[in-house]
């Protein structure tokens, strides 16, 4: 049970971080 409820906590984390190098991805191509 303890597991299942860290699940989602980690995945929204690694949502965010998706989405800091989505952006970060995006910044470079705008730059080239």
């Amino acid at each position: 049970m303890k597991k299942e409820t860290k699940k989602p906590m980690k995945k929204m984390a690694e949502k965010k971080m998706d989405k800091k190098k989505m952006d970060k991805k995006d910044k470079k191509d705008c730059k080239y």
